[in-house]
């Protein structure tokens, strides 16, 4: 009698735990567990100790990713902002919230869907609508072949007709000519001039057929229709937002900037298609983006997209970028870089958060459940921003509901135009003389120094293996620890004696006691306690200071994170609050 009412409460507690695709479900249905009370003769405890076990397995996600909520898809319509709070106080969790007359930058875009053959375009009446401070984007893709299809004869009235639809639904449209392929190309390339293509191998797999963009007469009928896509006058409406640049590629076409494994600064057909763009945008390049890095077009003030941020370590250093490891191996930007200087448009994708990216099918890129997946969408996220990216596309829905509004008032800021500033205090490893690479920083920056020396802590294991990354190395520390953590504010975003800040410190709360806050106040140096419960969550503190941002403290920081009586602050995300 004992052992049945122990077996069922039991099988009550473990029939409520969280499982890993976020869902309630019976971790034992109602047929096993009658097999179970029949065939097995065990004790309580062993039997609980079984079935605990069980049910860990079942609750991974909470004990490897235990900071960014479990996999539930939002869609990016019904996501809002966390709430602006007017007096100091402590969150639960990640605090992305802002000051509630924060409006968004012109010059920032957030792709929010995309349409990838004539046959979607009805899906344009269809977008849903952005319950949130935005400048939404569609990326529109049509192929040469649909405006085109009579030698010499364009009809462009499809784009137009596109992009007036989007509009209507309060989305700006970046446009993609889809040239390269085969299947994309005309037919009469073939059928009339036998134009040479090219169908490229990965590991014997044949992939997509390109036509050969060298080829003279390719080459003279791509820049004619280039120059008629300008005489539409679409490249000059307002409401196109972007125009992507490409070549070839042996997935859809039009990809990256000039041949795979050649600087396409010095091949000549790359750079007289790039001239037939800056022809048609005069007084508009930095609408222009190009599928890869190119100090030509960068000269022409084009900017770049590419595609890969889910992997948030790649592009580390690039120069061509403004990525760049100091000696100490903390990530810098370099804020004179071309493409930062000339504010083009500078993009990235961050869209696998798809369950399949978990499966066979895609060869279990992020691994086999979708549990990294909220804390990999964290990461990437602020890894555009770090890269200054003005255009951040993402899928059609939001894995941290409250982020996604943040980062829409964040894309396309300068210092001088930021609502805030930030530093996530991390660690990753990578191959080779790169080695450490430490912060994703944007304005504010940490620096060990001594008496200020940090460790990186709170270790969480990656996904998948990025090939730049150290073997053996796969993990991340996704905070820093140390008796005194300093910090320094960029003077382009905020100097003055007399500054009204909020300063949010996303914290570890492990031990018991406290630690402080300590900054140069209006009356000299001032302290904000930060009380520690051992509840080992991510917290948020926010305390409202009037702070000193022209003289900075003796230690030669704007503020510290100090620890009292033994306890440490284990401090993962900071940001500064211009009020």
């Amino acid at each position: 009698m004992y052992r049945e009412s122990f077996f069922n409460e039991i099988l009550f507690v473990l029939n409520t735990v969280q499982t890993k695709n976020g869902l309630r479900s019976m971790i034992l249905n109602n047929n096993n567990v009658m097999i179970l009370k029949k065939r097995i003769h065990l004790s309580p405890l062993f039997l609980f100790i079984l079935l605990l076990q069980f049910s860990l397995k079942a609750t991974g996600q909470e004990l490897e990713y235990p900071f960014w909520g479990k996999y539930v898809k939002t869609p990016n319509g019904e996501a809002k902002p966390d709430v602006w709070m007017t007096r100091d106080h402590i969150k639960e969790g990640w605090d992305w919230s802002l000051p509630p007359h924060t409006k968004v930058s012109p010059k920032g875009l957030i792709g929010m869907a995309r349409v990838l053959n004539s046959k979607s375009l009805h899906s344009l009446s269809e977008l849903p609508k952005v319950n949130f401070e935005c400048n939404p984007i569609v990326d529109i893709w049509f192929h040469w072949n649909t405006i085109e299809a009579v030698e010499g004869v364009y009809d462009f009235s499809p784009i137009k007709n596109a992009i007036d639809v989007a509009a209507k639904r309060g989305y700006g449209s970046c446009i993609r000519l889809m040239t390269s392929r085969t299947a994309s190309a005309p037919d009469w390339l073939k059928s009339k001039y036998q134009v040479p293509f090219i169908r490229s191998q990965k590991k014997g797999i044949e992939r997509e057929e390109n036509y050969d963009l060298a080829n003279p007469l390719f080459h003279d009928k791509y820049r004619a229709l280039i120059a008629a896509f300008g005489k539409s006058g679409i490249p000059a409406m307002k409401e196109v937002k972007g125009l992507y640049v490409g070549y070839a590629s042996p997935s859809l076409g039009d990809e990256g900037i000039g041949p795979h494994g050649v600087d396409p600064d010095t091949v000549q057909h790359v750079r007289e298609r790039l001239d037939a763009w800056e022809a048609i945008t005069k007084g508009f390049e930095y609408k222009v983006y190009m599928g890869g890095n190119c100090t030509y077009g960068f000269s022409k003030g084009f900017g770049v997209r590419r595609g890969f941020v889910e992997m948030y370590l790649y592009q580390i250093p690039s120069p061509e970028i403004g990525q760049i490891l100091d000696k100490n191996g903390y990530l810098v930007l370099n804020e004179s870089c071309p493409l930062i200087v000339k504010e083009a448009l500078h993009g990235e994708v961050n869209e696998e958060y798809d369950e399949r990216w978990a499966t066979a099918a895609t060869q279990n890129r992020y691994g086999n459940s979708t549990d990294s997946f909220p804390y990999r969408y964290f990461t990437s996220s602020l890894r555009m921003l770090q890269m200054r990216v003005n255009l951040a596309c993402y899928p059609n829905f939001t894995l941290i509901p409250a982020m996604i509004p943040w980062m829409s008032l964040e894309v396309g800021r300068t210092a001088k135009t930021a609502p805030d500033a930030w530093c996530f205090l991390r660690e990753s490893y990578l191959k080779g003389n790169a080695g450490a690479v430490k912060n994703f920083e944007r304005w504010v920056f940490q620096r060990d120094s001594p008496g200020y020396e940090t460790t990186a802590v709170v270790k969480i294991n990656q996904a998948n293996k990025m090939h730049w990354v150290e073997p053996g190395k796969y993990y991340d520390y996704i905070a820093r620890t140390g008796d005194k953590i300093g910090f320094n504010v960029d003077t382009s975003f905020l100097k003055g004696k007399k500054q009204k800040v909020a300063i949010k410190i996303s914290y570890l709360d492990e031990g018991k006691g406290e630690w402080l806050l300590s900054f140069n106040g209006a009356k000299g140096t001032e302290s904000r306690t930060v009380k520690c419960s051992d509840s080992k969550k991510i917290l948020t503190a926010t305390f409202f200071v009037e702070a000193d941002f022209n003289q900075k403290k003796n230690s030669g920081y704007d503020f510290e994170c100090l620890a009292q009586k033994g306890l440490k602050p284990i401090v993962s995300f900071v940001r500064v609050v211009k009020l």
